[in-house]
């Protein structure tokens, strides 16, 4: 047990009892007797996908909280920068990823097939361009519903605020300086992605990105359920 700060291993351990893999609505097998019985079994290759892009984000906030959750931090001799950099561009990219394999789902069952042969995503069903208002026609009710809610959840617009820059520029970040010991995941990164550019730190936006994917992915498979005549509460 270490005296900094009162960070120990029961500190760790807490946190990590915080963040338990998520329990999905739908097993692996309940996916694939789903998604086999509609026209064309192959549309729903993409919902694995997605729930092992959103097991990914759980896998994160595991590693992340073994390296950040107590002091001093495991960051096995790589930079600070490069570790935290890394995690929140895994984290916002695993995220729209998620949503986007949901997309390309209804893509595949409900528009015609791409001119350039890639995947639709959720980009593809946001009712801010015009061309999505004519896909969103084609979908069902609940599946309208569903492209409607994950693009205009606010937390949609600060995981894509900080996934464009990280992975085609960079993002602007705050660096907190100390020379004492801080707790469990203090003093880190800060980004200014949140409302007006808002700054979030690097944990809480992380587990932004875990909670997003998690929540639309979630109500995804409870649509594909009621469709084929399952609940799941």
């Amino acid at each position: 047990m270490s005296d900094v700060e009162g960070c120990c291993n029961e500190c760790l351990i807490r946190v990590r009892i915080a963040m338990p893999k998520h329990e999905w609505p739908l097993t692996f097998d309940e996916i694939a007797t789903i998604t086999n019985a509609w026209p064309r079994a192959s549309d729903g290759a993409l919902v694995t996908w997605a729930m092992w892009a959103a097991d990914g984000l759980d896998y994160l906030l595991d590693v992340d909280d073994q390296t950040f959750g107590h002091w001093p931090r495991r960051l096995h001799g790589y930079p600070h920068e490069a570790v935290d950099l890394a995690h929140v561009r895994w984290a916002a990219a695993s995220a729209i990823t998620t949503l986007d394999l949901c997309a390309g789902t209804l893509g595949r069952r409900r528009c015609p097939p791409r001119h350039d042969g890639n995947e639709y995503s959720l980009r593809d069903f946001d009712a801010k361009y015009s061309k999505a208002v004519q896909r969103l026609a084609l979908l069902t009710s609940p599946e309208r519903a569903w492209a409607v809610a994950a693009t205009t959840d606010p937390d949609y617009a600060t995981v894509l605020n900080a996934r464009h820059p990280m992975v085609h520029s960079r993002l602007k970040r705050t660096l907190y300086a100390g020379t004492e010991p801080g707790r469990p995941h203090e003093r880190r990164t800060g980004f200014p992605v949140g409302p007006g550019q808002s700054l979030m730190d690097l944990r809480p936006l992380i587990e932004l990105c875990a909670t997003l994917a998690t929540r639309h992915l979630d109500s995804f498979m409870k649509m594909i359920a009621a469709e084929a005549g399952i609940s799941k509460p």
